[in-house]
């Protein structure tokens, strides 16, 4: 059985040989870590020759040898018509032979004859994983009788080249992963200055483009109004005139929210501390400018100070604000709640700032569809716009790291709520520090036929509470009603 498993079975086992093939070891020079065993074992053992031998499917390589001729020590393999060491892989497990000349399994070896080998005693050489590679070896060319100390001698010689092994192995992996390291990072390098490439020369043609297509659209504009102004002109003239005009000042509006949008990363101001009380206070402002008149109240309880770009907070809040003062139901006065609270998200801290209106509200499943660009849920002969305003919104908050989510009703209202992170000096006590104000809400705008915004703003008459979403930390989209 054994005689069969030399020529065959283990040792042509294509997983073993694999795993030889592996180590990187078959065909290289001697090396002194290996060097080092085989001689200290020959001397252990007072033996004439120990070898560190690998056997694949048609011969076996010495490794590291000590005690060989010149003549073999240089050639440093021989076939396995002249190996003892196959039959260690054959039977994956140590072989002894007192005597090669008296063995049945190996008394017509070449090795016998041709080599001188007439004791032998072999462990295996295995790797990491366990698969046999070969043979740590000693020979003696007198008949010997090997002893238990010396085979658990040889087997621990063998252990510690197994260590030594898969130190080398270890450390080349780690070589081989840093060099895959430093490939990605130059890739990533690359991509990175590849896309900042596309990204400069994007932003210098929508630059160009808002220019090239600006000049004309003005001059169209100009041009018409001093047409409108001729008298005598045609009533049918005059009409298509208007729509011309209308036409074309929305085309100015829209290419002046495209080049917003496009250069909200590429314009952003350094960060800094940002005072969202006095940025809603100013947005206020220029709400009751746009809709002078307007029955309203707005209602702002303690904001919070964050990090941030001024210009482009200031901006989401008045389009925000602007949002609710668009899409008012015309049968009850206009009621905006501003407010803020600590929540966490995992492990993130956030604050959470939700705008909340008694408007015409949307229907659930248009949550994100508002956010897109040009998204538009209403005619524009009844609420004129872009359809570009939320979709800045809500890339400004996704360049502060944050998140803006909405949810409606239709005829109850809206709620839009901005996710920002915490600074990491401002989670101690934060939540403590902040419960005692948020109460303390006040009335910043209006007071329409007398009536004051209710202490629950949610529960005022004429509105009904449409529910803060839960927002989600990384949206995939943005758009506006």
């Amino acid at each position: 059985m054994q005689s069969e498993l030399s020529v065959g079975g283990e040792v042509t086992n294509p997983q073993r040989l694999a795993a030889l093939k592996r180590t990187g070891l078959p065909d290289t020079p001697p090396e002194p870590a290996f060097d080092r065993l085989t001689a200290l074992a020959r001397r252990t053992l007072n033996v004439p020759v120990v070898l560190l031998s690998l056997v694949d499917d048609r011969r076996q390589f010495f490794k590291s040898q000590s005690g060989l001729p010149d003549s073999l020590a240089s050639i440093r393999e021989t076939p396995l018509s002249h190996s003892f060491c196959r039959y260690v892989v054959a039977g994956q497990s140590p072989f002894s032979v007192e005597d090669a000349r008296q063995h049945p399994l190996v008394r017509d070896n070449g090795a016998v004859d041709d080599l001188g080998v007439i004791a032998y005693l072999g462990v295996p050489l295995r790797d990491p994983e366990g698969q046999i590679l070969g043979s740590f070896c000693a020979i003696d060319h007198v008949p010997r009788h090997w002893t238990t100390d010396e085979a658990a001698s040889l087997t621990d010689f063998a252990d510690l080249a197994r260590a030594e092994l898969t130190l080398r192995l270890a450390l080349d992996e780690a070589r081989k992963a840093q060099e895959r390291l430093c490939r990605a990072e130059r890739a990533m390098r690359q991509q990175a200055e590849s896309c900042q490439r596309q990204h400069d020369a994007l932003q210098e043609f929508v630059s160009t483009a808002s220019h090239d297509l600006r000049e004309p659209l003005r001059k169209i504009l100009q041009f018409g109004n001093l047409i409108r102004r001729q008298p005598g002109l045609p009533p049918s003239a005059g009409q298509y005139l208007e729509r011309l005009l209308a036409a074309g000042d929305r085309m100015h509006r829209l290419l002046a929210d495209l080049l917003t949008y496009s250069r909200l990363a590429s314009l952003a101001q350094p960060t800094r501390p940002v005072y969202q009380e006095r940025v809603v206070a100013d947005a206020v402002d220029i709400l009751e400018a746009r809709y002078p008149g307007l029955r309203t109240a707005v209602r702002v309880a303690p904001l919070p100070t964050v990090e941030g770009d001024p210009n482009q907070l200031h901006q989401l809040f008045v389009q925000l604000l602007d949002n609710a003062g668009k899409f008012r139901r015309t049968d009850v006065p206009l009621l905006i709640d501003i407010a803020a609270e600590p929540v966490c998200r995992g492990q993130v801290h956030y604050w959470q700032v939700t705008v909340r209106d008694n408007g015409i509200g949307f229907e659930a499943g248009h949550a994100e569809r508002i956010f897109g660009v040009f998204e538009r849920l209403h005619a524009r002969e009844d609420f004129p716009g872009t359809g570009m305003g939320l979709a800045i919104c809500r890339r400004i908050a996704e360049r502060h790291s944050g998140t803006l989510t909405a949810t409606g009703a239709p005829n109850v209202g809206a709620a839009f709520v901005l996710l920002l992170p915490v600074e990491p000096s401002e989670k101690v006590e934060i939540a403590d520090d902040f419960a005692d104000k948020k109460t303390n809400a006040r009335v910043v705008s209006g007071n329409p036929e007398g009536v004051a915004p209710p202490p629950n703003f949610a529960s005022a008459p004429n509105t009904i509470d449409v529910g803060v979403p839960t927002p989600v930390v990384s949206p995939t989209s943005s758009e506006e009603r």
